[in-house]
C-alpha cells in the first residue's frame, strides 16, 4: 500500500514537471524577443550618415579619381561648397569620399577640407533656409521666365559662370569688306548672319573656351554694279574658329579676347557690256587667314548676349563689329 502511495506521488510530479515545463521556457524566450523602443538599427542604417563630413573647397570642381593617385581615371568633379562623406584618414595626400551611393573614389586634401558636426548642422540649417526661398509662391514663375531649370544650377543653388556654360544660337557681323578687284582696291559694309557657339567643348574636347561660327551674306558688293553698269550677284561665306582667353568679371559678365583661322569663299557673278552683247563672268576666290578679336558677355538666365570687334588678316586686311544672341545647351 505504501509502495503503491510512493508510486502514484511520483507520478503525479512527473506530470506536474512535463506540464510546467513549456509554460518556464515560453515565460524564459518571452523577453529576448522584446526589444528596447527605439534602439532597433539596421547595418545600413547605422553605416549611413554616421562617418566624418567634407567641403568642397575647390575653386571651381574637385576631381575626383578611382584610386589614391593623380594619373589615375577621372571618374566624377564635384562643385565648390558641395559636402560629401569622407574618411577620417587619409592615404597620402587623399580622401576617400562617397560621390553617391554605389560611387566611391579618391579626392585631394587641397580640394576638400573635414568639416565639424557643428559646422555640417549649419550648412543643412542653410540648404533647408534656401529650399523654402525657392519654393516660395513666384520664385518659380521667376525662374521660368529667364528660362532656368533646377538642373542648370550647381548643388550649392549658385548657376556656373558664363565662362563654363556652352551657348548656342544667332551670329550677325558688319564687316567692311575690302577685295581687289577690276583694277583696284575696293571696299563696301557688308552684313552677314548665321550661327555661332561658344564654350567649352564646341569642337575642341576639354576646357578650354573656344568660338566657332559659320557666317553668310547674300548678294554681291555694290561696287561691282557701280564699276561695270549692270546688276551683279553672289555670296560670301565665312567660317571662324577662334581660342578664347576669358576675362572673368562677375558670374553673368566676362571680358575675353582671342585669335584663330578663318576661311572665305566668295562667288560673284558679274555682267560686263560688250560692243555687240553683253557678256557673263564668275568671279570665285577662297583665302585662309587669321582673325583676332575682343568683346565682352552678358549672361541673363540660360542666355548671353555676345559683343565684339574683330580683325581679319588674309589676302586683304579689314575689321567687323560682331553681335551673338545665344541659348545655354
Amino acid at each position: 500500500m505504501f509502495g503503491c502511495c510512493a508510486l502514484i506521488r511520483k507520478s503525479a510530479i512527473f506530470f506536474l514537471l512535463i506540464g510546467l515545463l513549456p509554460v518556464a521556457d515560453f515565460a524564459q524566450a518571452r523577453p529576448s524577443s522584446v526589444k528596447a523602443p527605439g534602439k532597433s538599427r539596421s547595418p545600413a542604417a547605422a553605416k549611413e550618415g554616421t562617418g566624418p563630413k567634407g567641403i568642397v573647397v575647390a575653386e571651381e570642381e574637385a576631381t575626383v579619381f578611382n584610386a589614391p593617385d593623380f594619373d589615375a581615371q577621372v571618374i566624377a568633379t564635384l562643385p565648390p561648397g558641395a559636402v560629401y562623406d569622407i574618411s577620417s584618414g587619409k592615404k597620402g595626400p587623399f580622401y576617400k569620399i562617397r560621390v553617391k551611393p554605389g560611387l566611391v573614389g579618391w579626392v585631394s586634401d587641397a580640394d576638400v577640407r573635414p568639416l565639424a558636426t557643428s559646422a555640417v548642422n549649419r550648412i543643412e540649417e542653410m540648404k533647408k533656409a534656401a529650399t523654402g526661398k525657392a519654393t516660395a509662391p513666384g520664385a518659380g514663375a521667376k525662374d521660368s521666365a529667364l528660362g532656368e531649370s533646377p538642373s542648370d544650377k550647381t548643388k550649392g543653388g549658385a548657376r556656373k559662370p558664363l565662362h563654363r556654360n556652352r551657348y548656342g544660337g544667332l551670329g550677325l557681323e558688319s564687316v567692311n569688306y575690302v577685295e581687289d578687284t577690276m583694277g583696284k582696291s575696293r571696299r563696301e559694309n557688308l552684313l552677314f548672319y548665321g550661327a555661332r557657339f561658344t564654350g567649352p567643348n564646341v569642337i575642341v574636347s576639354g576646357d578650354m573656351l573656344t568660338d566657332a561660327e559659320i557666317l553668310f551674306h547674300s548678294g554681291a558688293p555694290k561696287y561691282y554694279e557701280s564699276a561695270t553698269g549692270n546688276p551683279a550677284g553672289g555670296f560670301i561665306l565665312l567660317g571662324n574658329f577662334l581660342f578664347i582667353n576669358e576675362v572673368p568679371q562677375t558670374p553673368t559678365v566676362m571680358a575675353y579676347y582671342g585669335f584663330g583661322p578663318t576661311f572665305r569663299w566668295s562667288h560673284f557673278e558679274v555682267t560686263l557690256d560688250q560692243t555687240t552683247m553683253k557678256r557673263s563672268y564668275a568671279l570665285d576666290d577662297m583665302t585662309l587667314g587669321a582673325v583676332f578679336n575682343a568683346g565682352v558677355a552678358f549672361g541673363v538666365g540660360r542666355y548671353a548676349v555676345r559683343l565684339d570687334g574683330r580683325y581679319y588678316w588674309e589676302t586683304q586686311k579689314y575689321t567687323s563689329f560682331a553681335l551673338a544672341f545665344q541659348r545655354e545647351f
